[in-house]
């Protein structure tokens, strides 16, 4: 199932190349990635759609960052993955203290928050996990 995924995000970030949803397609590929283990590759697809979005869109550069501090730990580099993951918790609109209810400044979020949210939340039980040693 991963494998399919992966295939059709390449096709994505190839027909879509020269389109304002880019960054998009890149950052679904670098989650197909990084689900299928590619972790080198997931990276890089992560940091292109950070470089590609800029500062237009934080969700995705959010997303991004949460996944690819992911890759990095799974490559053995936990300092690295945790210094990126530090830097995003900092600036990411904080989780509602009721996770049941989804809401900020007393509006609901977007479903792009909520993906940001879940990726903090499991980025942030992957680098409690036991630091890969590099051989």
């Amino acid at each position: 199932m991963f494998a399919n995924a992966l295939v059709l995000a390449q096709s994505a970030v190839e027909l879509g190349k020269n389109g304002r949803y880019l960054p998009w397609y890149q950052l679904g590929l670098g989650l197909a990635q990084y689900r299928n283990g590619r972790y080198d590759a997931a990276v890089e697809s992560l940091a292109q759609a950070e470089q590609t979005v800029g500062d237009n869109n934080q969700d995705i550069r959010g997303i991004a960052r949460y996944f690819r501090a992911m890759s990095l730990f799974k490559q053995g580099r936990a300092q690295e993955a945790r210094t990126l993951f530090s830097q995003e918790e900092a600036r990411m609109q904080p989780l509602p203290k009721d996770e049941t209810k989804p809401v900020a400044d007393g509006n609901l979020v977007s479903h792009d928050v909520l993906i940001w949210w879940l990726a903090h939340k499991e980025a942030k039980a992957t680098l409690n996990e036991p630091a890969i040693t590099k051989p």
